[in-house]
C-alpha cells in the first residue's frame, strides 16, 4: 500500500510531537487512535510518577518547507484549526512541525488562564499567536495547565 506524502508528513510531525512532549519526564502522553477526533494526543501531567488527572489536548499538523519566524504561521494555520476545538472543555494546543528543519511551533486554542478570584478561564484562540516550541515553552505550557486546574480546586470564595 502506497502512503501519500500528506500521510507521510502528518505521522512524521506527530513523531516530532512526541518526541518532544516526552522530554518532560512527568508527562503521559496517549495518541488518540481516530484521525477525525479533532486531537492527536491527550497529555496528562503526573506528580510523583503518578496521574494528576491534570490534561491537554494537542493537535498536530505538518508544513512542508520553513518559516523565517512564528508568526508566519498565522496565515497558514489559523482557519485551519480555530473551528475544531471549540467545546474542548480542556486547555488545547496546536503544534506545527516545518518539515525542512524539524521546528516546532505551538500556539493555544483553548488557552487556560485564571482570572479574578481564581476562577480558571479557557480562553478561545482569536489573538493569540505562535511562538517557537522548545523547551521553555513546553515548561510554559504544564505551568499554565498546573495553575489552571489549581484555581479549579481552590478557588478563591466569592
Amino acid at each position: 500500500m502506497k502512503r501519500s506524502l500528506r500521510e507521510f508528513l502528518a505521522t512524521r510531525a506527530e513523531n516530532l510531537a512526541f518526541i518532544h512532549l516526552t522530554r518532560r519526564n512527568d508527562l503521559v502522553v496517549n495518541r488518540v487512535a481516530s484521525p477525525d477526533a479533532g486531537v492527536d494526543f491527550l497529555v496528562t501531567v503526573t506528580r510523583d510518577g503518578v496521574p494528576t488527572g491534570r490534561m491537554f489536548g494537542v493537535q498536530v499538523r505538518a508544513r512542508e518547507g520553513s518559516v523565517a519566524r512564528a508568526a508566519d504561521l498565522e496565515a497558514f494555520i489559523e482557519p485551519v484549526q480555530a473551528g475544531s476545538v471549540a467545546d474542548a472543555t480542556i486547555p488545547f494546543c496546536v503544534f506545527v512541525f516545518t518539515m525542512s528543519d524539524d521546528r516546532g511551533y505551538f500556539r493555544w486554542l483553548k488557552e487556560p488562564a485564571v482570572g479574578a478570584r481564581r476562577k480558571p478561564v479557557l480562553r478561545a484562540a482569536s489573538g493569540i499567536g505562535w511562538s517557537d516550541l522548545d523547551r521553555d515553552a513546553l515548561d510554559r505550557i504544564v505551568d499554565a495547565v498546573d495553575s489552571w486546574y489549581e484555581a479549579q480546586q481552590h478557588p478563591q470564595a466569592a
